[in-house]
């Protein structure tokens, strides 16, 4: 519960400063994180198997605009958790004929 307001705000400041161009990107990156959490994440693929998942939505420039950090499931019974979190991410930029790149 003290964690949100920081983050909407940290997320203001950034959409604010700048706003994306044409051409923005979703990835996914892992923060390690060794003690215990509820939402800590296991990925062998990665180079530190436990963390914290975040998706950002960055511009070509690299300049992270939006970000949402995984904390369990959330998925419902028709829509995935990558559709779901491709949606809210471009939800501001939805209509503007922006081109989207990911990776997966």
């Amino acid at each position: 519960y003290k964690i949100p307001p920081l983050i909407d705000l940290l997320i203001y400041k950034f959409n604010v400063t700048l706003i994306p161009n044409d051409s923005v990107c979703i990835d996914e990156s892992m923060v390690p994180f060794l003690r215990r959490l509820l939402f800590r994440q296991y990925n062998a693929s990665k180079r530190h198997h436990y963390g914290i998942k975040i998706f950002k939505l960055y511009t070509t420039d690299v300049y992270t605009s939006k970000y949402k950090i995984y904390s369990g499931k959330e998925a419902s019974d028709n829509i995935s958790v990558a559709t779901k979190v491709v949606f809210e991410l471009l939800s501001d930029y939805l209509d503007f004929g922006r081109t989207l790149y990911a990776d997966n």
